[in-house]
This record gives structure tokens, sequence and C-alpha cells, in this order.
């Protein structure tokens, strides 16, 4: 990942495979690290994992959607 060597590595969980095909496809420069070989892939449902597997990472980093919908100003 960039010129972090420290990084050993890391998990991106995504609910759609189509999410991966669409940034390799339309932001190349942004998901070349999905091919870093210190990237594991999980599709599928993001709480659900993270509640299951918390206590296994040191470092949980999340950009999900607001449950409450859009903030306004």
């Amino acid at each position: 990942m960039g010129c972090d060597t420290q990084l050993f590595k890391m998990l991106c969980i995504l609910l759609l495979q189509v999410v991966i095909e669409v940034c390799k496809k339309y932001l190349p420069s942004m998901s070349r690290y999905m091919n870093d070989q210190r990237v594991t892939q999980h599709i599928g449902d993001g709480l659900d994992f993270i509640e299951k597997h918390a206590k296994e990472f040191d470092v949980i980093i999340t950009d999900s959607s607001d449950p409450d919908g859009m903030c306004t100003s």
C-alpha cells in the first residue's frame, strides 16, 4: 500500500463483488491495491463479519453508509 511497508495484511470487506469490478474498471489507480498480496477480499455483510471477528484486528477502519440517511448542514 503505497510507501507503508509496515502494513502486514489488510482485509477489504465489500457487500457486492461488483464494487471491486467497477472500481478496477473506472478507478484503476485507486483499485490497484486490490492485487497486493497483503490484501484479502471478503464479499458479504461487513457488520456481521466484524461482530464475529473483531478481536482478530488491531485496527478497524470503516467507510459505511449512515443508517439515519444523509446528513444535513
